[in-house]
């Protein structure tokens, strides 16, 4: 009974919180957040990406029953060998977007 009396004064004491942080910003101009800029959103919609991938190789390495090797060593480095073709995967998704964008019009 302790813990939802807790909780739910947390609750209260947050929407509070939010409340003021809200104010404070209308009324001061204070932004509570930084904008986002366009290196910022890149690096987030590249790992994200590569997190996609990662999952979809991941589900269907284990869905077909591929043995991989558990590291590799690339570069003097350990890595999940998944994660590192996810990751390059993601890293070459523009190239790839471009490549046929370049090959839709034409080669122009």
């Amino acid at each position: 009974m302790i813990a939802l009396y807790l909780l739910l004064a947390m609750l209260v004491f947050s929407v509070a919180q939010r409340v003021r942080i809200k104010k404070r910003v209308y009324d001061h101009g204070f932004p509570e957040q930084a904008k986002p800029s366009p290196l910022s959103e890149a690096i987030v919609e590249l790992v994200s990406l590569a997190g996609g991938i990662y999952l979809s190789l991941l589900l269907l390495v284990s869905f077909l029953q591929i043995e991989l090797p558990g590291r590799l060593n690339i570069f003097g480095l350990q890595t999940d060998p998944l994660a590192f073709s996810a990751l390059v995967l993601a890293i070459l998704q523009p190239f790839f977007i471009r490549a046929r964008v370049f090959l839709k019009k034409g080669g122009s």
